[in-house]
């Protein structure tokens, strides 16, 4: 897969042979934050850096920390970005917090020494108005190494709570490593707990609300000693991903564990266990597979091997559904790739826009470097439908308890500002539709159209029943369609627009090409912003919908495949 852009330190000559720049990463807000613990400052080695850039490379800030100087801290041993902050882990129980310009520097010290406060990978992230840093090396009252999560309210930095194992004051409970890697999302925190159980090293799951309460643990179905379940963890459309490092030998033969992954739903229920067949001189039990990296995003979970090698390119990253399926793996792509980089060492995915930023922690004669991949085109003009947090004008659709847009095909529209297309070069929309029921058994049942003022409208689009639910993609001036079927009570994926070059209208169904029109489509803005219950002619739509995005330019085929492939576990295809 070819990346969207490389990112590497511009003083790379100057902050040591071996920085560890990649060490983690973090992606959010249009931005990408990439550690180098090993950083040296000046006479002070190890200082460690953070290296901030936009999506494209470009913008460079460096983020050095001016609490305790001349002090070895390893900063940036973590990294996260959410909520317009950038919050930084290091090696010395101390993490910062910082703008995303790295002003307004905020140390959070937990009061004590000697642990792994903020210090192990993936151990930190920043969620809406909380932000979690793990230590998997705090003891409890009664046990040493238990391990806790702490929970900050990101305005003051408050501590709100620590969060323990319910037996942590156990004495006789196996239960360590707690916090070595977490994840939140979906308004729930998941903690791996991976050197806990028999032998300390079978791996429990736990699952909490975002304050830290509720506890539910889950177990894998058939975990033995050496697993370490929970080693990485994950979170993505209803489903749970934990790693199991070093899935045990006696399963396959293997002289040392090759490494698992483990899917379930929110509730523990159907487990799915997956592991890589796309292997090299048949060395799986080698690869580091899930050792690493694991990171969930866009109905997909892509999960690290960084010993992988093919053609003298070291590491690379496997990716699947949220259930395990649809295994395809991906090198580096760059030109100076070699058989030393550890490719796949850290990986985040930009949930808004659907970039994947992958490091390469040896890369470039062991400077390091991360590349940011383009795995869900962007478009800048995402219409989320599938949260209830949407802040458009809605007049009568709900939000069902799956949290899809719904409507009842009567009197129910939503506004959706901003969704205004230029028309010049071509244009895209992108769509998850389910239909429900339709107001007229025998003619156009539309469903989105342009708001600007004309009559008829310049766009329309609907479904026309005409006993097989035809999806209509129609330019009224010049009376042309598109048309492609659609499955009632059945989730779809569609994309239509216009070819910029010759002004043709296409539609694709479910990540494959369905159809183009005859004649020419006029060209013009594009104000697709109304989705309608009815055209005051009881004629309107009644269905669900998740995602709605607008794109300035014809997505190709591959990027429709991909992008369907990317969100279709979510609607469960």
């Amino acid at each position: 897969m070819a990346y969207y852009s490389k990112l590497s330190p511009s003083d790379a000559g100057s902050i040591g042979s071996q920085p560890n720049f990649g060490e983690e990463v973090g992606i959010g807000n249009g931005k990408v934050a990439v550690g180098a613990p090993l950083a040296d400052d000046g006479s002070t080695l190890n200082r460690g850096a953070v290296y901030v850039y936009d999506l494209d490379g470009s913008n460079e800030t460096k983020i050095s920390p001016t609490a305790y100087s001349n002090v070895a801290l390893q900063f940036g041993q973590n990294v996260s970005i959410g909520s317009n902050k950038i919050l930084v882990g290091s090696g010395a129980d101390l993490c910062f917090l910082y703008d995303l310009d790295g002003t307004n520097e905020v140390v959070i010290d937990p009061g004590y020494s000697n642990s792994n406060f903020g210090f192990d990978k993936q151990g930190i992230a920043i969620y809406g108005d909380k932000f979690y840093i793990s230590d998997s090396n705090l003891a409890s009252n009664t046990r040493l190494q238990v391990g806790a999560v702490y929970i900050y309210r990101l305005s003051d930095q408050a501590l709100l709570k620590v969060v323990r194992p319910s037996d942590a004051n156990d004495p006789n409970s196996l239960t360590t490593g707690f916090g070595y890697s977490i994840d939140v999302k979906d308004n729930i925190l998941v903690v791996g707990c991976p050197t806990s159980g028999d032998d300390g090293s079978v791996g429990k799951v736990f699952v909490y609300d975002l304050d830290g309460n509720n506890e539910r643990i889950i177990e894998a179905s058939d975990g033995v000693t050496g697993d370490y379940l929970g080693w990485k963890v994950g979170i993505d459309s209803g489903r749970i991903i934990a790693s199991a490092r070093l899935w045990h030998p006696s399963r396959d033969g293997e002289t040392s564990g090759a490494g698992a992954a483990y899917s379930w739903k929110y509730d523990g229920s159907d487990e799915r266990v997956f592991r890589q067949k796309n292997v090299y001189n048949s060395n799986e039990a080698g690869d580091a597979f899930s050792e690493d990296s694991l990171v969930a995003g866009g109905g997909r979970v892509y999960i690290g091997a960084r010993y992988f090698e093919n053609g003298g390119r070291q590491g690379s990253v496997f990716s699947f559904t949220l259930k395990g399926n649809a295994e395809y793996n991906f090198l580096s792509s760059d030109s100076n790739a070699s058989s030393g980089d550890h490719y796949s060492y850290a990986m985040d995915y930009d949930e808004e826009n659907g970039y994947l930023v992958v490091t390469a922690l040896y890369a470039d004669s062991v400077v390091g470097a991360a590349y940011v991949y383009e795995v869900a085109a962007p478009s800048g003009n995402i219409r989320n439908l599938s949260s209830s947090s949407y802040t458009g004008t809605i007049n009568g659709p709900t939000f069902n308890s799956a949290g899809y847009l719904e409507t009842d095909g009567i009197s129910d529209n939503i506004t959706i500002p901003g969704l205004t297309l230029s028309g010049s070069g071509g244009f895209t929309v992108e769509l998850w539709i389910k239909l429900t029921g339709l107001q007229s058994d025998t003619g156009w049942n539309y469903f989105l159209r342009d708001e600007d003022g004309l009559t008829p409208p310049q766009y329309e689009i609907g479904v026309y029943n005409n006993n097989n639910y035809s999806f209509i993609f129609k330019q009224n001036s010049i009376s042309e369609s598109v048309t492609t079927v659609l499955t009632q009570n059945q989730w779809h994926h569609i994309c239509f627009g216009v070819n910029a070059s010759q002004q043709v209208g296409f539609i694709y169904r479910d990540g494959v090409f369905a159809g183009g029109s005859t004649n020419s489509f006029s060209t013009g803005v594009i104000p697709l912003n109304k989705i309608l219950g009815n055209f005051a002619t009881s004629t309107g739509l009644a269905g669900q919908f998740g995602e709605i995005r607008g794109y300035d330019r014809e997505l190709t085929s591959t990027e429709v495949s991909q992008n369907f492939n990317a969100t279709r576990s979510k609607y469960g295809v």
